[in-house]
């Protein structure tokens, strides 16, 4: 229950081994891929909705049934519905497995909340999620670590991080 940064240039391959490991995972995972640059937020209930459908639309794919609460439900308190009513609703669906969501260009969460959209809020609840949320695994991709970026709130997450640095392969890697 910890969370794993894949940090690297662009076109190294972080998106690759994402895309990679629902197959590599299968035994033990139900994979979501969460692609911060494709996820339009223009608030949190907004954001959270988005993110409960993508993990209802991976597992439905799983044949594995997932009821969404109401829009309405994230409008008026979105980090509650989000976490107490979706996520701790579908955990008896997984049985053995967990969920593991993979937030690709991560660094979009910070130009969110620079542009208003949510607030940094969103970090503490991220970390309270990956703390006390046991079926649910992280793994966050982009070109940063945690602690390069400059926004304050970012911090909260240096410290239960795991880094995994990805980059271009060397010759003889390729030849291999």
């Amino acid at each position: 229950n910890n969370i794993i940064v894949l940090h690297g240039q662009r076109r190294t391959g972080k998106t690759s081994v994402l895309y990679r490991l629902p197959e590599v995972l299968a035994a033990s995972h139900y994979c979501v891929l969460l692609d911060m640059q494709g996820i339009a937020v223009r608030s949190e209930s907004e954001l959270f909705y988005t993110l409960s459908d993508e993990i209802a639309y991976a597992l439905d794919k799983a044949a594995v049934p997932v009821t969404l609460p109401p829009r309405a439900e994230y409008d008026a308190q979105p980090e509650f519905t989000f976490r107490s009513r979706f996520l701790r609703g579908i955990y008896p669906a997984l049985g053995e497995k967990h969920l593991l969501l993979m937030f690709d260009e991560f660094e979009e969460l910070q130009r969110h909340v620079e542009e208003g959209h949510i607030g940094p809020g969103i970090f503490p609840f991220l970390r309270t999620l990956m703390q006390h949320e046991q079926p649910v695994d992280f793994i966050f991709s982009g070109t940063h670590k945690l602690e390069d970026l400059a926004a304050e709130y970012w911090s909260i997450l240096f410290n239960i991080a795991t880094y995994k640095q990805i980059s271009f392969l060397e010759r003889q890697e390729v030849e291999r």
